[in-house]
C-alpha cells in the first residue's frame, strides 16, 4: 500500500513553507509528495530543495495549468494505490493523513473528504469569513484521501478552469454513487482569506466567471438569475425616460411589452426544458416560475402610481417615493440575510455580529456578491443551454 500525497502550486511560498514543516509532523507520512509548481520563480522549487531529506518530494516544475490540470498530472506521475491532495494554502493537522487512510482502508470508504476551517486573524478577515466561509468545517476536495481506483471510476478534474473544478468533481463522486466519507471536525485550515476587499473583490469576479464553464452551485445562479431578471425589471419600463423619449438614438418604442412578450416566452422555454429533463433540473429551474411572480410583483410596485391613483397626489391609492422604498427594502433584506442569516447558519456567534457589526458584513457580503453576480448569471444561461443540448 503506497500513498501519493497530489500538491498542485502556482507560488505562495509562505503558506508552502508551513505546510511542508506540516507535512514533517505528520503521524504518517506519505510514500511521495508530488509538487505541481506553475509559479514563474523558484521560490517553491528552493522549498523543495531544503525539504528533501525530511519529506519524499518529487518536484514537477510545469508551466500555467489551471488546479484541474496540475492535478491530473500529478496523478499521472504519481505511484500510489492510495492518493491524497492537498493545495499550498491549505494546513493539515498533525493526524490528517492518518485518519484518512484509515477510513478508506479499514472502513472500506473508497474516499474521505477534507474537513476546512477557515483561518482569520485581522479584523478584515473575520469579516470576509463571516460573509464568505463561517467558523463550520466545511468539506473540500483538498484533505480529500481517496483510492487510485476510485479516481478512475469518477474520471479525471475537467480542465481549462481557473475554478470550480473541485466542486464538480466532487459532485461527480456523489454520483458515482462512490461511498464517501465527511469527517466532522476540523482536519486542515486554510490560511489565505484575503487581507484586502479589493483583492476578495477581484477574486471573486474572476473564480466566479470561471466556474460560469460547469454545472456547480446551480440553485445560487438561478437566485443571481432571478435578481438579474429583477433589475431589468426595475431598468427596462424607465430606458425611454433615461433616453429622452422620441427625441434620442437610443429610444426603443414599445420596450416594455416587448421585454414581457420576450419574459413570458422564455419562462414557457424553461418550463418545457424542466418537463423534459431529469428531477434535479426541474428542481431548480422551477424556481424560475417563482421568480416570475417575484418580477411581476415588482412591476406592479413599479406602476403603482400610474395605475391606482393616476400620478395624483392627493389620491388615497398614492404612495410617494413606492420604488425607493421597494428598492430600499430589498437592500436591506439582503444585508439582513448576509449579514445575519448566512454567517448564523455557518456558525458565526452572536456576540461577534451584535449589535452593529452584522450590518458591516452584510455590506461587504453583499458588494462580494455583486462582484460574482456577473458569473452567476452567465453561468445559469449558459447551464440552461447546455441542458437544451443534451
Amino acid at each position: 500500500m503506497n500513498i501519493s500525497l497530489i500538491i498542485p502550486t502556482l507560488g505562495y511560498s509562505s503558506t508552502v513553507n508551513k505546510l511542508f514543516i506540516a507535512l514533517s509532523n505528520q503521524t504518517l507520512l506519505p510514500d511521495e509528495i508530488i509538487i505541481v509548481d506553475s509559479s514563474k520563480d523558484k521560490s517553491i522549487s528552493n522549498l523543495a530543495d531544503l525539504f528533501h531529506q525530511e519529506l519524499p518530494i518529487k518536484y514537477f516544475k510545469v508551466k500555467d495549468l489551471f488546479p484541474g490540470e496540475a492535478r491530473n498530472y500529478g496523478i499521472n506521475k504519481a505511484s500510489g494505490d492510495i492518493l491524497a491532495t492537498l493545495d499550498s494554502k491549505t494546513i493539515p493537522n498533525n493526524n490528517w493523513l492518518e485518519l484518512g487512510v484509515e477510513k478508506i482502508v479499514h472502513e472500506n470508504y473508497e474516499i474521505a473528504f477534507g474537513a476546512t476551517a477557515y483561518l482569520a486573524e485581522s479584523s478584515l478577515q473575520k469579516i470576509l469569513r463571516a460573509c464568505i466561509y463561517g467558523k463550520n468545517v466545511v468539506e473540500t476536495l483538498p484533505g480529500s484521501i481517496f483510492w487510485l481506483n476510485t479516481f478512475n471510476k469518477v474520471g479525471p478534474f475537467i480542465e481549462g478552469t481557473r475554478s470550480g473544478e473541485d466542486l464538480e468533481w466532487r459532485n461527480r463522486v456523489k454520483h458515482k454513487g462512490c461511498r464517501s466519507y465527511s469527517f466532522t471536525t476540523q482536519t486542515q485550515t486554510y490560511n489565505d482569506i484575503s487581507t484586502s476587499l479589493v483583492q476578495e473583490i477581484k477574486r471573486a469576479f474572476i473564480y466566479q466567471l470561471h466556474g460560469a464553464k460547469l454545472d456547480v452551485q446551480e440553485r445560487t445562479r438561478i437566485v443571481f438569475f432571478g435578481l438579474g431578471t429583477l433589475m431589468l425589471t426595475l431598468l427596462i419600463p424607465q430606458w425611454n425616460n433615461i433616453v429622452g423619449w422620441e427625441e434620442s438614438s437610443f429610444y426603443i418604442p414599445n420596450i416594455t411589452k416587448s421585454y414581457f412578450y420576450f419574459f413570458s416566452l422564455f419562462s414557457i422555454l424553461v418550463l418545457i426544458v424542466s418537463h423534459k429533463f431529469h428531477s434535479i433540473v426541474r428542481s431548480i429551474y422551477f424556481r424560475f416560475v417563482l421568480f416570475s411572480f417575484f418580477i411581476l410583483a415588482t412591476f406592479f410596485v413599479f406602476k403603482w402610481n400610474a395605475a391606482m391613483a393616476s400620478w395624483v397626489e392627493e389620491s388615497v391609492y398614492y404612495i410617494p417615493h413606492i420604488t425607493k422604498l421597494y428598492a430600499g427594502l430589498l437592500i436591506t433584506s439582503g444585508i439582513i440575510f448576509r449579514g445575519l442569516y448566512k454567517p448564523i447558519s455557518k456558525g458565526i456567534s452572536y456576540s461577534y455580529l451584535f449589535p452593529l457589526r452584522w450590518i458591516l458584513v452584510g455590506a461587504v457580503g453583499l458588494t462580494i456578491d455583486l462582484a460574482r453576480f456577473p458569473g452567476y448569471f452567465y453561468g445559469a444561461i449558459t447551464g440552461l443551454i447546455r441542458i437544451g443540448k443534451k
